[in-house]
């Protein structure tokens, strides 16, 4: 979704896909979350509304694209940005390694060095 394309088709098959990934992610977690306890979904709602403040910070911009040159435009873009930078680049990644940490822990998935 946060991928740089040209074409506006590819543009809403990114973000398609990026959709149709997260529901199905966030799908099997609600699914099954009778087997999980109460700190991993924790982490994984965290992750769900880290994902959706992305998906919110691209839909506005998207949305301002038809005031191009605005100062509208300029700031949902930055906010764009920044968002992506900030939870995609750093807090995503730091809770995944949580939630990780936290199955290699609970299920002894791998032994962990301490």
């Amino acid at each position: 979704m946060s991928t740089p394309t040209n074409s506006d088709d590819k543009k809403k098959e990114n973000y398609k896909n990026a959709l149709t990934s997260l529901d199905s992610l966030f799908g099997f977690y609600e699914e099954n979350e009778l087997f999980l306890d109460d700190k991993s979904l924790k982490l994984i709602k965290e992750l769900k509304l880290k994902f959706e403040n992305v998906l919110n910070a691209h839909n506005k911009a998207e949305f301002m694209e038809i005031m191009r040159g605005t100062e509208q435009w300029a700031d949902a873009i930055e906010n764009k940005m920044k968002v992506s930078e900030t939870v995609l680049d750093n807090e995503i990644p730091t809770i995944k390694e949580q939630l990780k940490k936290d199955f290699q822990e609970k299920y002894k998935l791998i032994e962990i060095e301490k």
